[in-house]
């Protein structure tokens, strides 16, 4: 497994959980420790490269551990739907969740990387969130108060609109009724279209039907819930939009403190170097196999314009989002100090390079 400069998320919290790593990277000596079976929820396939990526956290975290630590895992929502992902690791249901924090609205500070508008740079983002959480009490807080720990954040694509009809500049897009949720939602309002919230499990049959005349949705989750079946024009938002919603693989902290020392050094530095190189090693090439899957179709992903809506749109939605994120969060924490750390973050950890999602098929 080849991994990107790690942004460190090895680093002592307030309840003393992360230990850290030898800098050569080498492995903890981590066969000591009883031997568990930890469960693992994910209301995604098994295909999404979220859980590609997990499946590679699990397997490395077994190899590790000498076969001590390994997992059950339940998909496709078998075990815990997308909105009960935060109460399932609370009541230990499930000892490990692929989480969604615009899911979970009450996770205010978490919601900070459902902010839009930021950056269109995948990986510079989610460095930028993990290292948030190692830096920040006040966001750590917020997960060890529900008994807790966050193992990594994580992007989705950027997001496309599949729709039922075509669509020829972002100003048609007033008027229609879309599947949204989180900022997406706002985003989309900003454009003068009607947000409607649809659980995923549902999207499809409401497009079939007519609920809605399009869904907003990251291009691997087009292709898993098959939407282009019913809702074949896909169109590029995320050259505007950027990053707009991230995931975390979230542990019960009882579960995680029981594991040995040894074993959770492992858990963090597993974490570390899957997060580390996720865009690169996942998202990517599944973006790339999705391209060429709706291409095999007829189906390509469009630019929408004109530039100079697309860039009003950006600047005017992104302000707007990010003050009805401090508001939010004025009880919480320093909310703007947070946020300039965030984009602070950002810019550190930004290559320059950030490829659309419209490029990427192109290249395909």
């Amino acid at each position: 497994m080849r991994t990107r400069k790690p942004v460190g998320l090895i680093a002592a919290t307030s309840l003393g959980l992360l230990a850290a790593c030898g800098s050569d990277g080498s492995d903890s000596g981590s066969g000591s420790g009883s031997e568990v079976q930890l469960t693992v929820s994910s209301f995604l396939t098994e295909d999404h490269p979220a859980s590609r990526g997990f499946e590679a956290w699990m397997e490395e975290v077994t190899e590790r551990t000498d076969g001590a630590v390994t997992f059950e895992t339940f998909y496709n929502g078998s075990l815990c739907g997308a909105a009960d992902s935060i109460a399932c690791a609370e009541d230990r249901t499930a000892d490990i969740v692929m989480s969604v924090p615009a899911y979970n609205p009450e996770m205010t500070l978490a919601n900070i990387g459902s902010v839009a508008f930021q950056t269109s740079d995948l990986q510079a983002n989610q460095d930028a969130l993990n290292k948030l959480y190692q830096d920040n009490e006040d966001y750590r807080a917020e997960y060890e108060n529900r008994g807790l720990t966050m193992l990594y954040t994580f992007n989705n694509s950027m997001p496309v609109l599949a729709s039922v009809e075509p669509v020829s500049s972002l100003d048609q897009i007033a008027g229609m009724s879309l599947r949204a949720s989180g900022s997406m939602s706002t985003g989309i309002a900003a454009l003068g279209a009607n947000p409607v919230a649809i659980d995923p499990a549902e999207i499809y049959e409401s497009l079939e039907r007519g609920v809605v005349d399009g869904a907003t949705f990251p291009l691997e989750s087009v292709v898993d819930y098959r939407l282009t079946e019913v809702a074949p024009h896909v169109y590029d938002l995320g050259e505007y939009m950027g990053s707009y919603a991230m995931n975390a693989y979230t542990m019960n902290l009882d579960a995680f403190e029981s594991l040995s020392e040894d074993q959770q050094a492992v858990v963090r530095e597993v974490s570390e170097e899957i997060a580390g190189s996720y865009v690169e090693e996942f998202l990517v090439p599944t973006m790339e196999e999705n391209c060429s899957a709706l291409a095999e179709t007829g189906t390509t992903v469009e630019r929408l314009g004109p530039d100079e809506v697309g860039q009003a749109w950006a600047e005017r939605a992104g302000d707007a989002q990010r003050a009805a994120w401090e508001e939010s969060a004025a009880e919480l924490t320093d909310a703007p100090a947070m946020f300039d750390a965030y984009l602070s973050n950002i810019e550190e950890a930004s290559t320059g390079e950030a490829p659309t999602t419209a490029e990427i098929c192109a290249g395909v």
